[in-house]
């Protein structure tokens, strides 16, 4: 019996940021890697050693942009070390489409940290619903740098289950943002 891995290639060749997952199936001899690609057309899958499934991780780069930011002194003087909350909202575009709704609590001054709580709702890969990620960002004179997980079973509809981790990354109202999921 031939073994078969998933091997992904995630070449530039796709027009926008995302990044592109697509499965070449192979064994050692090549001979059956058609055959099994068009028994098994399951984008971001892997075929163990032992012949299981499991699910990959899916990659996508994409935007969001801040819709409304509205911050306030918690404590502190405001030329010294203080804590503020912020509110905001912020819009999606790209593979998740939808809108959210996000706290942030920052320490000033310096380059952070920043702990925060977002509800995003609307879809990813046109699954509906929605789903709350738990921030941890580091800002300063160069721009926002974060990490985010999603809160577990915090995803509703479509993507109840959804699992997962990424990054935030920008300089303006409008930045860049990756996310590896499982659903």
């Amino acid at each position: 019996m031939s073994r078969y891995t998933v091997r992904t290639d995630t070449s530039s060749s796709a027009a926008s940021s995302s990044a592109v997952i697509r499965p070449r199936f192979c064994n050692s001899s090549n001979t059956d890697s058609n055959l099994l690609a068009r028994m098994f057309p399951i984008v971001a899958e892997n075929l163990t050693e032992d012949g299981r499934y499991v699910r990959e991780a899916v990659r996508m780069t994409d935007t969001f942009t801040m819709k409304s930011w509205d911050e306030a002194v918690v404590d502190g003087p405001e030329d010294g070390p203080r804590f503020a909350h912020a509110h905001c909202t912020f819009s999606y575009r790209g593979r998740i489409e939808g809108t959210s709704v996000c706290d942030y609590l920052l320490y000033y001054p310096g380059e952070g940290p920043g702990l925060g709580f977002e509800r995003i709702t609307g879809s990813v890969d046109g699954r509906k619903g929605s789903f709350v990620v738990r921030h941890e960002v580091g800002y300063g004179a160069d721009g926002v740098r974060g990490t985010f997980t999603v809160v577990p079973g915090s995803g509703t509809g479509e993507l109840a289950g959804l699992s997962g981790s990424g990054t935030i990354e920008g300089a303006s109202e409008t930045m860049s943002y990756t996310l590896d999921y499982r659903l």
